[in-house]
């Protein structure tokens, strides 16, 4: 069977949870009694299907959001049919529980709901991504672990202009006054307050960027930016060309630029 990509990217488990050394298995293993998994971005359902067929000793509850019904992905019982075109066997009563909205205006579960939080494809889109994380961090169980990628600066040199002001990650700026300050300078700070989170590289695709958070504290965890809207914008917007057909208005050559360039100030 041809593997399944969307946005260019292989979306099944083993493919995420290889991008963090197979720590998201690892930690699934350890834990016992009920056992609460988030996906946010989970496009066909692919990843959460595969954790449900693999971990089938344990007593899983997934969900997932997307922004909007995509993917052939309109209702719950849709990934019923994404399970059987995957070759994933999976009962009916396991089927994860999914969503449809925009996850950088809040999460919409209670405190303390979730032992794992991950997503491989989603988080450059969203625009808020500061309040996402203050989100992830609010909805995560004491000692829950988060695995998720957020940037990717592969073939940074051909990127624009306004795209190169931090190659840490390009698409999450944030300033203080007239200076940029890196996002690692932000969870610096942060680990020295105790907060249990570390920007990650991997080691065999160097230019992905991945948090990887461990709530070591019940209280809430702040970043303290604030989001200029007026020069965060999507990079995926599209123009008419002088011949009325639809181009991609950020593009260069065959790198047609992606996701959401998310500018933040420091309060």
């Amino acid at each position: 069977m041809k593997k399944e990509f969307w946005w260019g990217r292989d979306r099944d488990f083993k493919t995420l949870d290889s991008r963090f050394e197979n720590k998201i298995s690892k930690f699934i293993s350890s834990l016992n009694n009920k056992i609460s998994i988030l996906e946010i971005g989970f496009g066909e359902g692919k990843a959460l299907l595969e954790v449900i067929q693999n971990f089938r000793d344990k007593h899983l509850k997934c969900y997932g959001i997307n922004l909007k019904p995509e993917c052939g992905v309109k209702k719950r019982i849709d990934l019923l049919k994404n399970a059987k075109k995957f070759k994933i066997s999976i009962e009916r009563s396991k089927i994860p529980i999914i969503y449809f909205y925009d996850t950088g205006e809040g999460l919409k579960f209670r405190d303390n709901s979730f032992d794992i939080i991950m997503s491989q494809v989603a988080f450059p889109y969203v625009p808020d991504k500061a309040k996402l994380i203050e989100e992830i961090w609010r909805v995560l169980k004491p000692n829950g672990k988060v695995f998720i990628h957020i940037d990717n600066a592969r073939n940074f040199d051909s990127f624009p202009d306004f795209l190169k002001q931090n190659e840490e990650t390009p698409r999450f700026i944030i300033y203080d006054n007239k200076k940029i300050i890196k996002l690692s300078e932000i969870i610096k700070e942060l680990q020295r307050k105790g907060f249990d989170i570390s920007l990650w590289f991997d080691k065999n695709k160097p230019a992905q960027r991945h948090l990887i958070i461990t709530k070591n504290k019940n209280v809430p965890l702040k970043l303290n930016l604030k989001l200029d809207n007026v020069s965060t914008f999507d990079l995926t917007i599209h123009s008419i060309d002088s011949d009325f057909n639809r181009v991609d208005k950020y593009k260069n050559g065959e790198n047609g630029w992606w996701g959401t360039r998310s500018f933040f100030y420091l309060k």
